[in-house]
């Protein structure tokens, strides 16, 4: 099978190409996926071939290729009824492999539960078995990985290719050259982060954990803004509402200040005592000190 593999791959290298060459021709787009640094994948032995291949293949549809995979990938139902959901869910499941090859999952996080029951699943239909551990089961998933994304790159090109032929063509292009034109990268807010939190003085802050969560919504906020706009400023202005909010949420205190310093021992008053604490800070946001005077104030009648 070895030969078939390599064979596959070498397809989906020239379907890549050939990807770059027609999007080339459209205005204001000039190319599906950008230049990296990532060497083409070794495929043996088997087990290493298949990370090293969804790592690549990552990088091309979440990273140097994201913009312009994911603008076409929403065009499935317009362009390429024959391929189905496939397109979509290929992608989707190059995330979660992944997600389960190089990360760690935590098995009491409802998420995590997901993605290795989808990639289990995944595994399962392909190898015949959930947990792959031999050659032959890892041969199996190289081959059925590398054929999906050959798939993959043959719908990127067929739908380019219907593109070109499209009467209504150049307002699809105007839009999604819109799109490359209003995107930041992630790292352009991880600066604004540092230097946000610096100014609130929270210097420990984690600026890559703390995008993480909020970029997917932040770059929305950019794909409708005007052209022109000013993005670090516009950016700190979300960065800074993120960070507030947060601390709206999160208490100066927690039970164990308040049994050290009201004197309560564990039981029930602590949990009520909390309780109005949170409905304290919520109508008046203060300091620890402040809201612990409050508490005293109110503590014996709790």
């Amino acid at each position: 099978m070895s030969d078939s593999i390599q064979a596959a791959m070498y397809e989906a290298l020239q379907l890549r190409e050939e990807v770059n060459a027609i999007a080339c021709g459209f205005d204001s787009v000039s190319h599906v996926f950008s230049n990296t640094s990532l060497s083409l994948p070794g495929l043996m032995p088997s087990e290493l071939g298949f990370i090293r291949v969804v790592s690549w293949l990552y990088v091309h549809y979440y990273e140097v290729g994201k913009l312009g995979t994911e603008f076409l990938t929403e065009l499935v139902s317009a362009y390429a009824l024959e391929f189905g959901q496939r397109p979509k869910m290929h992608r989707i499941m190059i995330q979660r492999l992944r997600t389960y090859c190089q990360h760690n999952l935590t098995p009491t996080e409802v998420h995590s539960i997901e993605i290795q029951q989808e990639c289990e699943s995944w595994f399962f239909a392909n190898c015949g078995s959930k947990r792959p551990g031999i050659e032959e089961h890892w041969n199996k998933l190289l081959f059925a990985i590398v054929l999906e994304a050959t798939e993959y790159f043959t719908y990127l090109r067929d739908t380019l290719r219907k593109i070109e032929l499209d009467e209504s063509k150049t307002q699809l292009i105007e839009q999604w050259g819109l799109r490359i034109s209003r995107f930041h990268a992630p790292y352009k807010f991880d600066l604004i982060i540092q230097e946000v939190a610096s100014d609130f003085g929270r210097e420990g802050l984690d600026a890559v954990k703390f995008r993480r969560r909020y970029y997917d919504r932040w770059r929305k906020e950019f794909e409708v803004k005007l052209d022109g706009c000013d993005f670090a400023r516009e950016a700190r202005k979300l960065v800074e509402h993120a960070l507030l909010s947060e601390q709206q949420n999160v208490l100066p205190l927690d039970g164990r200040d308040v049994m050290e310093m009201l004197e309560l021992p564990p039981g029930p008053k602590v949990r009520d005592t909390l309780l109005r604490a949170r409905k304290l800070y919520d109508a008046n946001p203060c300091s620890k000190e402040e809201l612990i005077q409050q508490l005293r104030e109110e503590v014996p009648s709790l």
